[in-house]
């Protein structure tokens, strides 16, 4: 789990957000020995913090947006694009410190 700091627009407004996210884990069909795997986890995200960004610049609290079901719904989904491209550039930025450690 990572947090993060993503922004993004809902709504036509724009937002910025602290997050906590863990990325998605991949299906493991089988085991080394050739036993049945087990299915990966879909990433999760949570909201720190959300802010709606005026026109003027300044930040204004909106976690009581989230409140309601379907825009919380809607908020994540614009969100999590951003969040899964922030922990990509995190993790690739991470192993660029260790010149040893090499992407498989």
């Amino acid at each position: 789990m990572k947090t993060l700091t993503i922004d993004f627009t809902y709504g036509g407004k724009d937002y910025s957000a602290t997050v906590e996210y863990t990325p998605d884990t991949p299906d493991v069909h089988y085991l080394p020995n050739g036993d049945p795997g087990y299915p990966g986890d879909p990433c999760e995200m949570s909201f720190l913090t959300l802010n709606e960004i005026g026109e003027d610049g300044i930040e204004v609290n909106a976690l009581t947006l989230l409140e309601d079901d379907k825009v919380h719904d809607e908020i994540w989904n614009a969100a999590i694009n951003n969040a899964s491209e922030a922990y990509a550039e995190l993790v690739h930025d991470e192993r660029s410190d260790y010149p040893d450690v090499h992407e498989a």
